[in-house]
């Protein structure tokens, strides 16, 4: 019944198209963390504050631990959202880090739409803005 109203809800806010809608929120939820991380990464390459940096650490952080806790919750297996992460770290890595200049251009929205989502879904479950 929980995941049947946070899916209600996060139609009502706003998702991505890419997986939303068939992947568990446990995914979801790793996959931010995953994004904070790439965020972190450019930023430091783009020579940001440590603020800043601290901040999206921080952000990837409570992302993943939400992601943990929403797995149990989901029933997953004690594995589930580490076997996850390898796969969600390579799609980031070639949509954002290591993305030809085009490919990073054609992929913009898309990526700024999961932006969006990620902070959307980290203040409806209580964990944005981090401190």
């Amino acid at each position: 019944m929980k995941r049947l109203i946070l899916t209600c809800i996060l139609a009502v806010i706003g998702t991505p198209s890419m997986a939303q809608n068939t992947q568990p929120i446990s995914v979801s939820l790793a996959e931010c963390s995953v994004i904070f991380k790439v965020m972190r990464i450019s930023a430091a390459q783009k020579g940001k504050s440590q603020e800043q940096l601290d901040k999206l650490k921080k952000g990837s952080e409570v992302f993943l631990n939400e992601a943990y806790k929403q797995a149990e919750s989901e029933g997953q297996a004690s594995g589930y959202i580490a076997e996850q992460l390898p796969r969600l770290g390579e799609k980031w890595d070639s949509r954002w880090l290591s993305a030809s200049t085009a490919t990073l251009m054609a992929n913009m929205n898309e990526n700024m739409d999961w932006v969006q989502y990620c902070g959307k879904l980290g203040k409806h479950k209580g964990i944005l803005p981090v401190k």
